[in-house]
């Protein structure tokens, strides 16, 4: 199936089929790759949202949040086997929007912990088009979950490794 590619132009639109990561030689040749695993290869812990606490402003995005902290969740490496639970806390302690002329601005900071007082924090300021509010606060609520799950679960894995 992998065949000699004559030009540089056909190895950048060539598709295969069945190979899920390739390699251009220099001599224009094409070799296969080792495939890279699934990052889900293996079923991770499980993953509890112990407490939310929202400001009064993200109230109203409550469901999304409650989504994208359980995606953002499964999505972490936090150094356990599929028999571990971990339990977290999260909270949204200020979500603001400056409307100026043509510009929203969103100034979000949010809080998570873990049990034995482990704790990460994120804050993030945002500005966009205001005819796009609900996409900007839901982008500026997934960029701050992801910041502080992704220290939370660095955080939670250092301890595993040191046990």
């Amino acid at each position: 199936m992998l065949r000699r590619l004559r030009s540089w132009r056909r190895a950048s639109v060539a598709l295969l089929v069945g190979v899920s990561v390739a390699s251009v030689r220099f001599d224009g040749s094409f070799a296969a790759m080792p495939s890279i695993p699934s990052a889900h290869a293996e079923p991770g812990p499980t993953i509890v949202l112990d407490r939310l606490d929202l400001a009064p402003e993200a109230k109203p995005h409550e469901k999304f949040l409650r989504k994208v902290l359980r995606r953002e969740a499964a999505n972490q490496d936090w150094g356990a086997g599929a028999s571990s639970t971990i339990e977290f806390r999260f909270s949204v302690h200020k979500l603001s929007i400056t409307r100026k002329r043509d510009v929203l601005t969103l100034d979000c900071s949010a809080f998570g912990r873990l049990p034995r007082g482990r704790t990460a924090r994120s804050q993030l300021t945002f500005s966009g088009d205001p005819k796009q509010e609900r996409q900007l606060i839901q982008r500026v609520l997934t960029i701050v979950v992801q910041g502080v799950l992704t220290r939370l679960s660095d955080i939670e894995r250092e301890r595993r490794e040191h046990e």
